[in-house]
């Protein structure tokens, strides 16, 4: 009800083709050279690309950690993150109708996976494609297997190969949280190992971030001056500007206790709560429910792309949730999310300060 009463003013973004793919191809040039900085491997070139997921994983943080990109890595994650709502917007325009595009956008987030050897930025893109595909109404009976059951078992395959790659093909009795363990012994383990091992990892994926937020209760934590829940911009203030650096946020009190929040998940509750206290979480849900809410309207009754972002960041939102603050996992995101979701709740309480 909240919903529909809210004024969802949506934007239009007039961005004519010759644009777009100047947009597309100075997002591709600049995702590769972050990557490069980072692994030191090249999007563009096919003998950079490997199966061995356990290395690839462990060289890229051992490169990540460290790299020295200086001005150059400063001013291309600067661009980048400028023109990133833009690249979500023209994904979400051309599906549909210039696939061509949605190819060229793909490519970058295939690519910086395999590189880097994680699993985030394909989870991205699947869910980017999926709300996108589910509101054009282009999912459905026929379709369903295709664009969900085949993608969603090549993804857990790739999950799971990935996992076993990190380990060297020797798993451990219990993962890192020392919590969750393996029991091969079981049901599932006695079927096959793998599905034992696929079933651990993501109990431990889920369950994890609520294990996390347990902990945080009764622990002490600084105010996070607005920014305590967009860690990449807390990290900016301080790395940059000196701002922040002394503030103990829930994740420094976590890790004082042992939780190590940069190698095991914490949920979102704990990062909002930086900000909004406990008591205000809630209400941050209650807020987003709303806008979610209102942009699902907008997109019923006028077809607006902003609106379909909009849907889009919240349901990344949603579905990290039990993990972390995946809409502010890099600087990237949280501007999307300023533009698609922060944009909209201002504009509301303008509009309705304006009309009293």
């Amino acid at each position: 009800m909240f919903g529909r009463r809210l004024a969802f003013s949506s934007p239009v973004f007039k961005l004519n083709n010759g644009l777009q793919y100047f947009l597309i191809v100075l997002f591709i040039i600049l995702s590769a050279e972050q990557v490069r900085i980072l692994s030191g491997k090249l999007i563009f070139n096919p003998f950079d690309y490997s199966l061995e997921f356990g290395n690839i994983y462990e060289d890229f943080y051992k490169k990540s950690a460290e790299a020295d990109g200086g001005i150059l890595a400063f001013l291309i994650t600067i661009v980048k993150m400028a023109i990133f709502p833009l690249i979500l917007y023209i994904f979400c325009e051309s599906l549909g109708k210039d696939w061509k595009k949605l190819a060229l956008i793909g490519f970058p987030f295939a690519a910086s996976s395999m590189m880097r050897g994680t699993d985030k930025e394909l989870m991205d893109l699947a869910i980017l494609v999926f709300v996108a595909m589910f509101y054009k109404g282009m999912i459905n009976r026929r379709t369903v297997a295709l664009m969900l059951l085949l993608p969603l078992f090549l993804f857990l395959f790739l999950f799971l190969v990935r996992r076993v790659d990190r380990y060297g093909g020797y798993l451990p009795p219990c993962l890192a949280d020392r919590i969750t363990c393996f029991d091969f012994q079981g049901t599932l383990g006695s079927i096959s190992p793998s599905l034992e091992i696929l079933y651990v990892f993501i109990t431990s994926y889920i369950t994890q971030g609520y294990y996390a937020l347990g902990l945080t209760f009764g622990l002490d934590a600084d105010w996070g001056m607005g920014v305590g829940h967009l860690p990449p911009v807390k990290s900016i203030l301080c790395s940059n500007f000196d701002l922040g650096c002394t503030v103990r946020d829930y994740q420094y009190a976590l890790d004082g206790i042992g939780w190590d929040p940069l190698a095991q998940w914490t949920s979102v509750y704990p990062i909002l709560a930086n900000d909004f206290t406990f008591f205000g979480v809630p209400f941050f849900f209650l807020v987003i429910g709303i806008v979610f809410k209102a942009a699902e309207a907008e997109w019923i009754k006028a077809r607006s792309i902003y609106s379909l972002c909009t849907l889009i960041i919240i349901t990344q939102f949603f579905i990290f949730s039990s993990a972390n603050m995946q809409i502010a996992i890099s600087v990237d995101w949280v501007v999307a999310t300023v533009v698609f979701l922060y944009v909209p709740i201002i504009r509301s309480v303008l509009f309705a300060a304006v009309r009293r």
